[in-house]
């Protein structure tokens, strides 16, 4: 069983502003064309992540994208569309999206998470920790 003073903890680092040098780090990289979680949504995938690990729920984190290589080929990789986080749990499968308290699933998550469901799947959106510890 998880302490309530170790949820406690992680939702006070979900409300804390990032380090001094991690903003300026952000101020200095250069844009890309895909969006970039934003430190929210970063820090809600991490707890709910270390959450998971914790109830022993066999889960990780789904990355999708696509890099340059050095011929100048890109190799992509992933699903497009396909959620952050992917778990397992009695039997089912579940889809965690991670999203902002304003954010809005794209047209290919959107479609995504329809054939997920249609194949028996469960795809949830997350905005906190608490929509994760309500379904486990």
């Amino acid at each position: 069983m998880i302490s309530q003073t170790y949820l406690d903890s992680l939702r006070s680092r979900l409300s804390e502003k990032p380090p001094t040098w991690a903003r300026e780090m952000k101020a200095t990289t250069p844009k890309s064309r895909k969006p970039k979680k934003t430190g929210g949504e970063h820090a809600t995938q991490t707890a709910v992540l270390q959450y998971l690990a914790l109830k022993k729920i066999f889960a990780w984190r789904n990355n999708t994208g696509a890099v340059k290589t050095q011929d100048g080929r890109f190799l992509q990789f992933g699903q497009v569309g396909s959620p952050d986080i992917i778990a397992v749990h009695g039997g089912m499968v579940y889809g965690l999206e991670i999203k902002s308290a304003i954010g809005a699933l794209s047209e290919g998550q959107k479609q995504w998470s329809e054939r997920f469901a249609r194949a028996g799947g469960v795809y949830v959106v997350v905005r906190s920790l608490n929509d994760v510890t309500g379904l486990f």
